[in-house]
């Protein structure tokens, strides 16, 4: 029976670009996760991630979330939803001036 790990579990292939990136992008938003090796896969836990999936997994990586999420490859789409949610506390900050941008000062006569 499948049961859906507790944290993302990112299954990698050596040398894999895609993995890279995927991970990459998870310890940008601090979001922890498991690595293990795809070359791990048994073919019951294949089976269960194909149901989930809803087609054969041939792309690494195979990402798996704690809700039964399941997708391959490098998705910056799908792993936007760990982006950090900016704090509502924090007050609004406007850009700083830069070099060449006119200030406006009180004039002395």
């Amino acid at each position: 029976m499948y049961t859906p790990p507790d944290t993302v579990t990112v299954w990698t292939l050596p040398s894999c670009i895609q993995c890279t990136a995927t991970k990459r992008t998870l310890d940008k938003y601090n979001v922890p996760y498991t690595e293990r090796s795809a070359t791990e896969l048994t073919d019951e836990h294949k089976t269960a991630l194909e149901a989930i999936y809803g087609d054969t997994i041939y792309a690494a990586p195979i990402i798996e979330t704690p809700n039964s999420e399941v997708w391959t490859g490098h998705r910056p789409d799908k792993l936007a939803q760990f982006k950090p949610k900016p704090s509502p506390s924090a007050p609004p900050t406007s850009p700083a001036p830069t070099l060449g941008t006119p200030t406006t000062s009180p004039r002395l006569h």
